[in-house]
């Protein structure tokens, strides 16, 4: 149990990883007494991998709201086979 807010805050000029992992893992009668939020501002995101940003509450609970902010002011770059 978190009794508040639960949050990941990134900030970074440029950002360049091969995988990716942002996330907030809130499952299995877990609960989250405030708000979930993952927040990442960069002017470039570059991702040679994976990119995986979630909040995940199957089956937990979360008393206030649930967000996932990108705020990039350039670009996001990732791989065209990962589709």
């Amino acid at each position: 149990m978190i009794g508040g807010n639960a949050e990941v805050n990134v900030s970074a000029s440029n950002i360049s990883t091969g995988d990716f992992f942002d996330q907030i893992l809130n499952y299995g009668g877990a609960s989250i007494g405030g708000h979930a939020a993952i927040n990442l501002t960069a002017d470039t995101l570059s991702v040679g991998g994976n990119l995986d940003s979630r909040i995940d509450n199957t089956s937990g609970g979360i008393i206030g709201g649930a967000n996932l902010s990108f705020n990039l002011t350039v670009t996001l770059l990732l791989p065209l086979n990962r589709f």
